[in-house]
């Protein structure tokens, strides 16, 4: 998943010439870097219009500056429904853009189901990855 979120992110960067973290100038390298890997940029009708997405990013007022920062740890839907309720009114006056962070959050089951499926019809692939190498040696 995270190969495919990075792979977007590329496309999503070279297809509108945009900035992915404009207005992210104060937050630390890692936290960028764990974005972009896990979440995408999403319009704010379609984060709260599907209930699998999560937004990654918040509002911090300072005086009369408004700080967007990146949440990287979305607990529930009860934080997710708190997020985008903080949000809406700075997406409404444009004070932040329509395009934020958002992160998709799938169960683990599929990928296990998913690991499941390979397992029984693959075999285990580790194994038989260890056993060819040591049959070489």
């Amino acid at each position: 998943m995270a190969l495919y979120i990075l792979v977007r992110n590329i496309f999503w960067k070279y297809s509108t010439h945009g900035s992915l973290f404009l207005g992210f100038e104060k937050e630390p390298a890692w936290k960028k870097v764990f974005a972009i890997v896990s979440g995408y940029k999403a319009d704010f009708k379609e984060v709260e219009e599907k209930i699998y997405l999560y937004p990654l990013e918040g509002v911090v007022e300072s005086g009369a500056a408004v700080d967007r920062r990146l949440n990287l740890f979305v607990e529930a839907e009860v934080e997710r429904q708190d997020l985008l309720r903080k949000l809406r009114p700075y997406v409404e006056k444009a004070v932040i853009p329509r395009e934020i962070w958002a992160t998709p959050g799938l169960p683990m089951l599929v990928f296990l189901t998913i690991g499941f499926v390979l397992a029984l019809v693959l075999g285990d692939l580790i194994f038989s990855i260890i056993s060819a190498f040591i049959s070489i040696f």
